[in-house]
């Protein structure tokens, strides 16, 4: 084993890709089956699970998605701002949306590069597809920050839902009076 170890150090990536391509699959279930670890009962009902867990990964185009893009259409039909109708085109076009067509705003902070996420506008988005009107996305966007100044002016810590970003529990946290020790 330390022999192999020392074997694929030395190589260079493209070798070590290939030299793991090369060896034999192991199916990690049958290997315990066979080892008498898990029956082989247990083992279907992990690859069932499995199966069933990567289908519901799937997106409507069969594609995993990278991320899925949600808007909060039942709460803006709740809310009189769209129909029901509306609220069903905007689930069904964000439920099959290709993650590959959208372009994600930019100059804003989370696009900074190494950034594991980009905005999206997903209320602009829903405009330019159609299937919002500039009203009623003013609409959704004066409501969206109606809920945003309420809970802001709601918040015990300050003004914006984390305490002056100090994140204060119960006391005895980092930023917390009871952390500052300095004279």
């Amino acid at each position: 084993m330390q022999n192999e170890m020392n074997n694929v150090q030395n190589m260079t990536p493209d070798q070590a890709r290939s030299y793991f391509a090369s060896l034999p699959k192991i199916d990690i279930l049958t290997d315990m089956v066979s080892q008498g670890v898990i029956s082989q009962a247990t083992a279907d009902a992990i690859k069932a699970a499995q199966q069933v867990r990567q289908a519901n990964l799937q997106n409507g185009n069969g594609q995993a998605p990278n991320f899925r893009l949600r808007a909060n259409a039942e709460e803006w039909v709740d809310n009189g701002l769209i129909d029901q109708a509306t609220a069903d085109k905007i689930n069904s076009y964000l439920a099959n949306l290709d993650p590959s067509t959208i372009t994600p705003q930019t100059g804003n902070n989370i696009n900074a590069p190494g950034s594991r996420s980009a905005r999206v506008d997903v209320v602009q988005l829903l405009v330019d597809n159609g299937l919002l009107t500039n009203d009623q996305a003013n609409a959704i966007n004066q409501y969206m920050q109606s809920k945003m100044d309420s809970f802001r002016a709601n918040d015990p810590n300050g003004a914006n839902g984390f305490g002056s970003r100090q994140f204060r529990g119960n006391g005895n946290g980092a930023g917390s009076p009871a952390a500052n020790t300095a004279p």
